[in-house]
């Protein structure tokens, strides 16, 4: 193994531990969602080999890796859907959290720019509702275009998941 090849695997090590290491409410790492954190590992890794087969050595690693890792987490954000998409995840996980558990939730725009976020909060405790299904109420928070909006929700599980109810 050479020694270039070596910096480049130590350089994706370091960089998957510490990834690993700041996971937030949204499964991703620090304000990015579970997909642009995805995004962004995969392609970190893919275009620092893509770097280390072109340039041969760290320059191209980490050339390579930061231009990977930015059209990553871009795609990644792409395929998160919109931002109802995330109050929705974020609704759903509030509603298997513990009383009092905020979840944030944020979704951006191709330039980074926020496009809304929110917060969902589990309120009281489960119940059955009418027809049987176990429901729970959740607390939603939602600012877009400098407007925020709150609602209280109910959630009842069904056979996909959490559905409003």
């Amino acid at each position: 193994m050479s020694k270039s090849f070596g910096v480049a695997v130590g350089v994706v090590a370091l960089a998957a531990c510490l990834g690993l290491a700041g996971c937030n409410s949204q499964g991703g790492v620090g304000e990015m969602s579970s997909g642009e954190t995805a995004g962004t590992g995969i392609g970190a890794v893919g275009g620092g080999l893509l770097g280390y087969a072109i340039g041969g050595g760290p320059a191209g690693v980490i050339i390579g890796m930061a231009a990977g890792g930015l059209i990553g987490n871009r795609i990644g954000n792409g395929l998160d859907g919109n931002a109802q998409t995330a109050a929705g995840n974020a609704a759903a996980q509030a509603a298997e959290s513990n009383v009092g558990t905020v979840v944030t939730w944020r979704k951006t725009d191709a330039l980074w720019q926020t496009e809304a976020q929110g917060t969902a909060t589990p309120k009281g405790g489960f119940f059955t509702d009418s027809s049987g299904r176990t429901c729970r109420y959740v607390y939603e928070t939602v600012i877009q275009n400098s407007q925020q909006t709150d609602d209280t929700v109910k959630l009842c599980k069904g056979s996909s998941g959490w559905v409003a109810g």
